[in-house]
Order: C-alpha cells, then structure tokens, then sequence
C-alpha cells in the first residue's frame, strides 16, 4: 500500500488565513506509482477541482479562492491497484478584514465602558491607560 502524507508548507488542519489560495505538498513512499489525485471540497462539500498526475507530481496551488472553508485530501494508487489517502484537512480562508461600527464610550473617574458593533464573530479585548502628567515647580 502506497505511503502519502502532508509535508512542508501545508497548512495545519483547521488552519483560519488571510490569503486567496490554498497550496499542498505531499510526500509519497511507493515505487509502482501510478496517479496522484489533490482534491479540493467547498464548506457544502461540492467538489471544486480534482487533479490527478502520472509524472510523479507533489504539489498544488490552488488559487482565487474566495472567503470561506475548504477541505482537501490526496489519494496515490499504485500499478496494483492499491491506493491511499492522506486525512482530510480543513482550511478557511479570510481575506476580508472586519468593520467596526457604533463605536461609543462612557468613562468615569474609576472606568470605562466602550462598545462597538462587528460584522464578524469576534473575541476582542481593549486595553487603555491613564496618562496623568503633574508639572512641579
């Protein structure tokens, strides 16, 4: 049975980026090589491209991707018939940076509040400081 599995430059699973594109390398242990398959799977899990390759191939670029989540997988199969795949991973791809709105503020002599609206899910965290400058004479 063919050996595959992912190796440099690709991402991690359940990578979360900010680029259009989606490269894949893989390795492979098998010396009857016949195809290598890359395909690429839409959050709906359509399938979007699969390219298969008899000349030994280890890479894809997919690219112009829009936003969203994609999974991929690569299968090998030898000259016997025997095939292998590498796990599915998982990619979401976001290039579109997040908008504030309704920004507002209330601050007192011992807090403040501030609010605002965003058109993403989002964790977020404020920090400010308090600058107190005395001129002595």
């Amino acid at each position: 049975i063919p050996l595959i599995s992912f190796t440099t430059g690709t991402q991690l699973n359940n990578s979360y980026v900010s680029q259009n594109n989606i490269f894949v390398n893989v390795s492979v242990t098998e010396i009857n090589e016949y195809t290598i398959t890359f395909s690429l799977y839409n959050s709906t899990n359509d399938l979007i491209n699969s390219t298969s390759f008899t000349d030994f191939t280890r890479k894809i670029n997919w690219t112009g991707l829009l936003d969203g989540t994609y999974y991929y997988i690569v299968t090998v199969n030898d000259t016997s018939g025997n095939s292998n795949s590498t796990e599915t991973r998982t990619i979401t791809l976001d290039t579109t940076a997040p908008t504030l709105s309704s920004i507002s503020s209330s601050v007192t002599s011992s807090s403040a509040t501030i609010t605002w609206t965003t058109n993403e899910n989002a964790n977020s965290n404020v920090s400010f400081f308090s600058s107190f400058h005395s001129r002595g004479r």
